[in-house]
Formats: C-alpha cells, sequence, structure tokens
C-alpha cells in the first residue's frame, strides 16, 4: 500500500507545524518589548491557532501513516468538517489579533500565514472529498 499525502494534507501538515512554531516566537515587538502566544500576555487566546494547527497536522499523520484507526466520524461530523471548523477557528483568533493587537511581531505574520494555509488546506480537503473518483 503506497501511503503518500494529498495536496490537501500537504498543505495542513506544512501550516499546522509553521503554526506551532511560529506560536513560540514574538507576536508582540514594541520597543524591546517581545511577547509569543504563550507569554503571559497573549495566552491562553492565541496559542490557540498553534495548538489548533498541530492537532491537525498530527491527526493527517496518524491516519496516514501510523495506521491508527480512528473513527470515521466525530458527533457526527466528518473528518473533513472537523478540519474545516478548526481551521476557520484558527484563522478567526489569528485575524482578530489584527483588530486587538499592535506593534506585530515575525511571529503573529507567520502564524496568520499558516492559519490561512490551513483554511486553504481545509477547504482543498473538502472539494477533494466531493470531486467524483475517476
Amino acid at each position: 500500500m503506497d501511503k503518500k499525502l494529498s495536496q490537501a494534507e500537504w498543505v495542513i501538515v506544512v501550516g499546522g507545524f509553521v503554526a506551532f512554531v511560529a506560536s513560540f516566537l514574538p507576536w508582540v515587538d514594541f520597543h524591546g518589548f517581545t511577547a509569543n502566544a504563550w507569554d503571559d500576555v497573549l495566552f491562553p487566546t492565541y496559542t490557540w491557532v498553534g495548538i489548533l494547527g498541530l492537532v491537525m497536522a498530527v491527526v493527517i499523520l496518524l491516519r496516514t501513516f501510523a495506521n491508527v484507526s480512528l473513527p470515521s466520524a466525530i458527533l457526527g461530523f466528518t473528518w473533513v468538517q472537523v478540519h474545516f471548523v478548526l481551521a476557520l477557528f484558527a484563522i478567526v483568533i489569528a485575524t482578530s489579533f489584527l483588530v486587538a493587537g499592535d506593534n506585530f511581531g515575525f511571529g503573529f505574520w507567520l502564524s496568520l500565514l499558516a492559519a490561512i494555509a490551513l483554511i486553504v488546506g481545509a477547504v482543498m480537503m473538502r472539494n477533494e472529498s466531493a470531486a467524483p473518483a475517476m
């Protein structure tokens, strides 16, 4: 059995790991003061972007490469729907920092791009699952 990731899964896996790593980089950079998503200033709200991205990536990797048998649905929702909701939540949190924050650091911009990648990957995954098989 040839195990490989689809394009959508690659986008989610890369975006998820980037989101997690970026949560440890400075989100706020103001005259020498820096804070990442895990510091007291931004914790716990903005840590969710990295956590959700990591969860999405790990679920895909477990299902593809570790032969982990996860249920086909969670509370009636398919994995495609779960990924879409988690990605939507991540992008809402990341963009809310644009409204709430100021003096954005490199980590924030990287997290925002990663959250965009998560939602794009989730939409691609939804389109892949809706496409007829050839």
